[in-house]
């Protein structure tokens, strides 16, 4: 939850287009929303299902280590 909570914004659809344009780092919804669905945990910690919106199968997850 901090992770995401760090992250959290608020901005009107002008601003993040303007920031698509000029900043160097991802819109901060796709900061968090891919990295946590990629983590096991995160699917154990907060019961994600298939039907979800943020589930990913597990064959299409991302996995570093």
């Amino acid at each position: 939850l901090s992770f995401a909570q760090v992250w959290r914004t608020n901005i009107r659809n002008e601003e993040l287009q303007n920031r698509v344009k000029t900043d160097v780092h991802s819109p901060t919804k796709y900061r968090v929303n891919g990295v946590v669905f990629n983590m096991p945990a995160f699917y154990e910690a907060f019961n994600i299902k298939e039907t979800d919106k943020l589930y990913k199968a597990p064959e299409d997850r991302i996995v570093v280590w």
